[in-house]
Formats: C-alpha cells, structure tokens, sequence
C-alpha cells in the first residue's frame, strides 16, 4: 500500500467526516439509531481489524465468515476481531484476536489509525475498528472454532455491491436491509456501517 494512503488515513480524523450519515445508510430496519448508544453499563467492548492489502494494485480488505456454532451473528461477514481483556487496549484487543481468529502474526501487523465506535446492539457489543496494513509475510490459518473462513475482497467489488437485500436480518419480517453484496456473500449490519465510513474517507483521497 502506498506510503501517501498510509499518511492520509491517519491524518483524517472522525470529525472530518459525517460518521452518523455513512453508519445511517447501511443501518438495518428498526434500528432507530440505537447504533449510536448509549451504551449499558455491562456492554462488552471490542477491537476490530480493517486489515488492508494492495491486490492487482487494487486496495482490498480482509474479512471472515463466523462460525456457524457461534451464539452471536453466527455465519455472518465480519472483520476480525474480538472483545477486549482485562488490561487491555481496543487496538491491543484488535490485534490480539486477529492473530487467534486467523493467524496473522501480531508482529506483522501495523496499526495506521481508528474508526468510529459503533454500538452493536443486538449482541451488546460496542466494537472499535481500526485500520492496519500488514508489514511482513504471516501465513492465513482460520481457527475453526470462531471462523468458518477467511478471505480478502477488493474494495471496487465492495462498492459496486451496494445494495438492499432480503431474508438476512430478521427470520419474523421479510424486510430489505442495505448491504454490500460480494462473492462470499452479503456484507450488513455492523460491518456495512464500518465499511460504509471508510469507503467515505477514501472518496476524499487525491494522492
């Protein structure tokens, strides 16, 4: 990844742009916002990673499918990560979980700046993205027991998914629900608004 990219994203901070207007447009129905908090007081907090990569001199980023065992959002698209543990940092969690979801060593990671928090209310989760490149060669080995598999999408396949979708967020109402739509599958909820902010904040890079 370029070294002016690199400098641009950690230059921008979330008041640059309209955060609540790019997690609106990806939000699922009957939200009404709660994205936004506040939190309760037991909310578990957890670090995510937006890991970059160029592929085909295309920016890309990767992603798992979670576990279909899992209690929460089971089989779903998300970014690697987890909650955070006593002691610890949300990058530190970010990075830590990464390397435990997929193996990526934390020694290759390198972490350029964070995104805006986004309250997961359903799960009660208050996740904290970051966004990272990888420094080094560190090999992909999915644990079986939290993802179901591993994968890397460019972002022009991302964008050109953007869309409303049907049957994925609700088995009582059949309801649209905006997402991006990739060939691994649906992008939504969370990941979406994430997504939908950083995709925002490359719309403005000129280098």
């Amino acid at each position: 990844m370029n070294e002016a990219l690199i400098d641009y994203l950690a230059s921008v901070s979330w008041s640059d742009k309209d955060v609540a207007n790019c997690h609106a447009k990806m939000q699922p129905p009957f939200c009404y916002g709660r994205h936004r908090g506040p939190c309760a007081r037991n909310t578990r907090q957890a670090g995510v990673l937006i890991l970059l990569h160029t592929i085909e001199d295309e920016l890309s980023v990767t992603l798992t499918r979670r576990a279909a065992t899992l209690q929460h959002h089971a089989s779903q698209i998300s970014f690697p990560g987890g909650g955070v543990d006593s002691g610890e940092s949300w990058q530190m969690a970010a990075v830590r979980e990464t390397h435990e979801e997929i193996g990526i060593a934390s020694e290759s990671i390198s972490v350029i700046a964070g995104l805006e928090p986004v309250f997961v209310y359903r799960s009660n989760n208050l996740m904290f993205p970051f966004v990272a490149t990888l420094t080094g060669d560190s090999q992909v080995i999915s644990n079986e027991g939290e993802v179901d598999s591993t994968f890397v999408v460019k972002l022009s396949e991302v964008r050109a998914g953007r869309g409303t979708y049907s049957n994925l967020a609700y088995s009582w109402k059949p309801v649209n629900v905006p997402g991006f739509r990739v060939s691994e599958g649906v992008i939504w909820g969370a990941t979406a608004m994430v997504l939908s902010q950083l995709l925002s904040i490359l719309d403005d890079f000129t280098g």
